[in-house]
């Protein structure tokens, strides 16, 4: 929350909006911890900075996301500094960061289209042992491409773990394949038995209702609900 800095899931905030009564359009809730109301953009950006100049690395990363993309009139697209700041928040140990810059590194975005495979592999690491699923399955990929299929497929059952779809529709695939096959039918159950057993802890009513309200919740870590760019509230999945 952009008030106090706390973090919660999108099912606790869904959960938190029922309780006081709010409109799901727009997201506008008090914080259930500090219950300020939801800031305006000016106010938003305002309190996101003041967070990220003191070392808060979620609000660091937020700071960044309005600079990558832009935020209404507030803040200006400015790739080298959302690249700054996504560089301390990883600097910070944060995983998302990592993840984020090691996809940078990987397409040249906001690096001036310096790729470098061995900066992205690093940080993909990092977050992958901070455990970044998604940098995990990335991983997993770059196994495919040294023809390490052993090593991908190790990779995509620990992201399967954490309940990420992706890596065992991957798993899955391979393991119906007709011609190479690399997926053992031991490794594929014990891929589906853990991915069914992290989804079945993570579901909820409330974020279920969340994922409606945000089909692409997972896929950035900063996203409001009626898609415009820039968080109105902040969703960690």
């Amino acid at each position: 929350m952009p008030c106090c800095g706390k973090v919660i899931c999108s099912g606790c905030i869904v959960a938190c909006g029922d309780a006081v009564g709010w409109d799901r359009k727009t997201m506008d809730i008090k914080c259930p911890f500090c219950r300020n109301p939801s800031p305006d953009p000016d106010q938003l950006v305002d309190l996101i900075r003041k967070r990220a100049e003191q070392n808060d690395a979620e609000a660091t990363i937020v700071l960044a996301g309005f600079y990558r993309a832009g935020y209404q009139d507030v803040v200006e697209k400015d790739d080298d500094e959302a690249t700054r700041l996504y560089q301390k928040a990883a600097d910070m140990g944060n995983a998302m960061a990592h993840y984020i810059v090691g996809l940078d590194y990987l397409c040249g975005e906001g690096v001036k289209g310096r790729k470098d495979v061995e900066k992205h592999v690093h940080h993909m690491q990092v977050a992958a042992i901070a455990g970044h699923y998604m940098a995990r399955d990335q991983l997993g990929n770059l196994e495919v491409s040294n023809l390490n299929m052993d090593g991908a497929v190790k990779h995509w059952m620990i992201a399967a773990s954490c309940g990420y779809e992706e890596s065992l529709d991957k798993i899955r695939r391979d393991y119906a394949s007709s011609t190479l096959r690399w997926v053992t039918k031991e490794q594929y159950e014990a891929a589906l038995r853990s991915y069914q057993k992290a989804s079945f802890e993570m579901k909820s009513e409330q974020r279920d209702i969340a994922a409606t309200l945000n089909p692409d919740a997972g896929k950035n870590p900063m996203r409001r609900a009626d898609g415009e760019s820039g968080p109105a509230v902040i969703f960690y999945e």
